[in-house]
C-alpha cells in the first residue's frame, strides 16, 4: 500500500489536476511523512514557481508538519489506550 500511494502521488504530478494530486500526496504522507515536502519541491522544479515564493515547497512543508503532528498524536494518545 505504501508503494502504490507513493507511485500514484508521483504520477499524479504529471497526469492529474492539482486537487487530485494534493489528495494523493496527503494520503501518501500518512505512510511516508516527508513525501509532501519532496513532492512539493518536485512540483516547483517541474512547473517553476510563478510567484516570489516556492509555493509547492511551502505547502508541502506545511502538510508534512501537520501529518507529522497527527502521527505523534495518534501514537501517543490513541495507541496507548
Amino acid at each position: 500500500m505504501k508503494v502504490v500511494t507513493l507511485v500514484a502521488s508521483i504520477l499524479s504530478l504529471f497526469f492529474f489536476p492539482l486537487l487530485i494530486t494534493v489528495v494523493l500526496v496527503v494520503i501518501a504522507s500518512f505512510y511516508i511523512v516527508p513525501t509532501a515536502f519532496v513532492l512539493g519541491v518536485l512540483f516547483d522544479l517541474l512547473y517553476g514557481f510563478n510567484y516570489s515564493l516556492p509555493l509547492g515547497m511551502i505547502v508541502g512543508g506545511g502538510i508534512t508538519f501537520i501529518v507529522w503532528r497527527v502521527r505523534i498524536f495518534v501514537r501517543e494518545r490513541i495507541m496507548s489506550i
